[in-house]
């Protein structure tokens, strides 16, 4: 992105510095303004918004236009991810960049050795699809790591389940969290279970290959993930495998509720030199 805007003008340039990730990204991008050596954008994933919303360290995004004589029709984005970056008021903090929800990866030639025909709807169906993989010589069915993204939150949501009062925070900073007064305690016991009998496989970082790895690997058949992920796997997995991806599973008669949507949004950052904005 930073390349194409370069090339196709000449008046202004652009300077692109990764942070090696999401996480790093926030963390440096804090330190640096507190050293009055920060960048004046800066890409911040959806778990680092609430703390760029506390901060007061940036420019509003319907601020800046409108500060600069540009008049934009805020509705033309997607609501469902726009109001994750915008106020109470549904205005706009920071500009959406990129955006994904977390869906359900299968390797289909593991499946198909094992005798699966489909992809996993339910929950149930994985457990089934598990003790299949697990019968054909499969070490790792499921491989799992102890995100949140999917096994709690998209889970919670697609589920229509609170995670905490105050219409899950929206309404103020003194929610409570009410995760244990869910179906995720029985979600949570059920991946528990599933983990004694060897069906699901913990894989992070720390234990030596995370979930991806785990999947493009073949070491583990059945992950969840972004689907920012989806061209890693088509480019790191080795050639000629068949593997697709599907939607989350839910629990058998659940009414399915919409994913949410994660990613990340551009953040101005204040106090930078005036002729910048």
């Amino acid at each position: 992105a930073c390349k194409k805007f370069n090339d196709s003008q000449a008046n202004f340039e652009i300077v692109c510095t990764s942070q090696n990730g999401y996480p790093e990204t926030v963390q440096n991008a804090i330190a640096a303004y507190r050293a009055k050596k920060h960048p004046a954008v800066v890409q911040v994933f959806d778990g680092g918004t609430l703390d760029l919303m506390l901060s007061g360290a940036f420019v509003p995004a319907k601020k800046l236009m409108e500060d600069n004589g540009y008049k934009i029709d805020w509705s033309n984005y997607f609501p469902g991810i726009a109001n994750y970056y915008a106020t109470a008021k549904g205005e706009l903090n920071s500009f959406p960049f990129n955006s994904s929800t977390a869906m359900f990866y299968y390797n289909v030639d593991a499946f198909t050795k094992a005798g699966i025909q489909n992809a996993p709807e339910t929950w149930e169906d994985v457990e089934a699809a598990a003790r299949k993989l697990k019968a054909a010589g499969y070490a790792c069915p499921f491989g799992f790591s102890f995100d949140s993204w999917a096994t709690v939150e998209q889970f919670s949501a697609i589920h229509n389940q609170p995670i905490a009062t105050k219409n899950n925070g929206y309404d103020g900073l003194d929610a409570e969290l009410t995760l244990n007064k869910t179906k995720l305690v029985d979600h949570l016991t059920f991946f528990k279970k599933m983990t004694d009998e060897g069906l699901f496989v913990v894989k992070t970082k720390q234990l030596g290959m995370d979930v991806v790895p785990a999947f493009t690997s073949e070491t583990c058949q059945m992950i969840q993930s972004s689907i920012a992920d989806h061209g890693t796997v088509g480019k790191t997995i080795k050639q000629g495998t068949k593997w697709d991806v599907t939607m989350l599973p839910v629990w058998k008669g659940t009414a399915r509720q919409n994913s949410m949507v994660g990613g990340a949004s551009l953040w101005v950052l204040n106090n930078r030199p005036e002729a910048e904005y």
